[in-house]
């Protein structure tokens, strides 16, 4: 199991930082994907800087483990509208289950 939870906190930090960094430094990428399914970009800011910061509780979670259960948590709350509003533009299959990967991720970094 500890295996699964150092791949799961190595892929869940790797990225709830790029894609924050991304939308923040205005990635084309990115906000193209925004743009499509309507999410507004004032909300995907907001939820860039708080990814963020529960990244950074999750990396100290590896010496406070409360920091981490609140910081794996919030991540996967994060991504949740942005997995709501990608259902409801009817995105394909794999952005679905790629968000769904990732928040799957960061619980099981919080529940470990």
């Amino acid at each position: 199991m500890k295996i699964v939870f150092w791949i799961a906190f190595v892929l869940t930090v790797a990225e709830f930082i790029a894609s924050p960094v991304n939308v923040l430094r205005g990635s084309a990428m990115h906000l193209k994907r925004f743009a499509e399914v309507k999410f507004p970009l004032k909300w995907a800011r907001g939820l860039a800087v708080l990814e963020l910061c529960a990244v950074a509780a999750t990396i100290i979670g590896l010496w406070v483990p409360t920091a981490r259960l609140i910081g794996g948590i919030v991540l996967a709350a994060a991504f949740l509208p942005l997995l709501i509003w990608a259902v409801k533009a009817k995105r394909a299959a794999g952005d679905l289950l790629g968000l769904a990967f990732f928040m799957a991720c960061a619980l099981i970094v919080a529940l470990y």
